[in-house]
């Protein structure tokens, strides 16, 4: 859930900030060099284009790697943590409309003409754009697994269950402590040690079997850190193969 907020704001809050931000900069350097040249109004009638153009901010040499670097941050943001924001491509995607039209007025009104560069590709980019989304498949595979109830309940439904259904889960998926095992320093009235706790987790009882320590992992506990990691090596190999393939 944390993770999920904090995605959130980014897309939906900072991105659309940050947008404006790059657009006031330039035209804040702008100003500042009309300032400096004694040249508040702008007299578009009779003054030369090249006059014009001077007053404009220069392109720096490193203008697309900053751009670049964004549309990436952005794609890493979207691609490995897909499953834990899902409407995250959506609010890029609007993002990128209005990042899109912001930087061509910016470059049109603010910025003088850039010289043009024919290029084949955007170059190490794409190669790290591959990596990114490598790195994704296992992270969403993990989030899945660890994160979620869809391994437990898959494996209390095909290995614990009579009729391959969720009855009972809740049951399956709570252990027992006795409330005369807890801290003494936890102030526990004295009529509730003689009850019996429910918490969720796969752990045994205080009556467990002799040779098993209390309060230690059970089988269940195991099958599901089984069916995890499996499910893992399962996607990612699934993922990481299939396109070389193709």
């Amino acid at each position: 859930m944390e993770l999920s907020i904090q995605l959130a704001i980014l897309f939906m809050g900072k991105q659309f900030f940050m947008g404006i931000v790059e657009y006031a900069k330039p035209l804040s350097k702008k100003l500042f060099k009309r300032m400096k040249h004694g040249n508040l109004e702008e007299d578009e009638v009779g003054t030369p284009q090249h006059i014009r153009d001077f007053t404009l901010v220069e392109l720096s040499s490193q203008c697309l790697f900053k751009e670049y670097l964004e549309m990436v941050i952005q794609y890493g943001f979207i691609t490995i943590f897909a499953t834990a924001f899902p409407p995250a491509s959506i609010f890029a995607l609007l993002n990128n409309f209005l990042e899109i039209r912001l930087d061509a007025k910016k470059i049109l009104e603010l910025h003088r003409r850039p010289v043009a560069q024919k290029v084949r590709s955007i170059g190490v980019w794409f190669r790290i754009m591959e990596i990114v989304g490598w790195i994704s498949i296992i992270t969403n595979a993990l989030i899945i697994a660890l994160t979620s109830e869809f391994i437990p309940k898959a494996v209390y439904m095909y290995h614990y269950s009579q009729d391959q259904s969720l009855a009972g889960y809740v049951d399956f998926s709570l252990s027992h402590i006795d409330m005369s095992d807890i801290d003494p320093q936890s102030n526990i009235p004295p009529s509730y040690l003689n009850e019996t706790c429910r918490y969720h987790d796969f752990m045994t009882g205080p009556g467990g079997e002799p040779d098993v320590k209390p309060y230690s992992p059970n089988i269940k506990f195991w099958h599901i850190w089984l069916a995890r990691l499996l499910f893992v090596i399962a996607v990612s190999y699934t993922h990481l193969t299939l396109p070389t393939k193709a």
